[in-house]
């Protein structure tokens, strides 16, 4: 079975856009077990639960896992003790004059540390952070810099214990899970087979905050997923 942790940033993404149907479809069909930790599930979950603006979505996701679509993992001392190691490094890798730059909360922090922990198969982040400092975080670097208007160095120290203690992972954005199940046929039921509901799908997360570009949408072609 494969495992894929989960970020809020991917479960909400998903759940805002009405398509866990089709996710629920390509776990049951992948024999993928889909985890949240447990700062996820109450980031997703447990609060939005209490304020109404978002209670739909976390009512969509609480029925996934009453499904068993998902599961929650249980905190334990390791693990606690991990995601803060995790969280003290990737908040002082980058520093801004004598300041470090924050760039993970708990909930990053505590998905990255279950997926190594459990030896995941994918890790699911939506939001560009987390990825790219793990994959490439000079180009973190840039993409800050010239957000923010500010000149960063870093922590090489900060950033080899990071990797260290990261080791190598996997990463998947909600856009690729939908993607997969496109191909897969699992759209049938919800949006139809045609590469417009794909297209339109890939829009609909990126306007509800996953991290891709309209030139990566636009490079698509029908024939990839024949």
């Amino acid at each position: 079975m494969k495992k894929i942790v989960v970020d809020s940033s991917t479960i909400i993404c998903i759940a805002e856009k009405c398509l866990t149907p089709v996710l629920a479809e390509f776990v049951k069909k992948n024999n993928i077990e889909l985890i949240l930790p447990s700062s996820v599930y109450i980031e997703s979950v447990k609060k939005p639960l209490q304020i109404k603006r978002f209670e739909l979505n976390a009512l969509m996701i609480k029925k996934m896992i009453q499904d068993g679509t998902v599961t929650v993992a249980q905190n334990d001392a390791e693990l606690i003790a991990k995601s803060n190691e995790i969280i003290s490094l990737a908040n002082n890798v980058f520093w801004a004059g004598n300041k470090p730059f924050e760039l993970l909360h708990l909930g990053e922090a505590e998905v990255l540390a279950l997926a190594g922990k459990i030896n995941a198969s994918f890790v699911g982040v939506d939001e560009r952070t987390a990825r790219v400092l793990i994959e490439s975080p000079k180009r973190l670097k840039t993409i800050i810099e010239k957000r923010n208007d500010v000149e960063l160095t870093i922590d090489k120290d900060s950033l080899n214990n990071l990797k260290r203690i990261v080791g190598n992972l996997s990463f998947i954005r909600s856009v690729e899970l939908m993607a997969l199940a496109f191909q897969q046929g699992l759209f049938c039921n919800q949006l139809g087979d045609g590469f417009e509901s794909l297209k339109a799908t890939l829009y609909a997360l990126k306007f509800a905050g996953c991290a891709i570009s309209e030139k990566e949408i636009e490079e698509l072609n029908e024939s990839d997923f024949i």
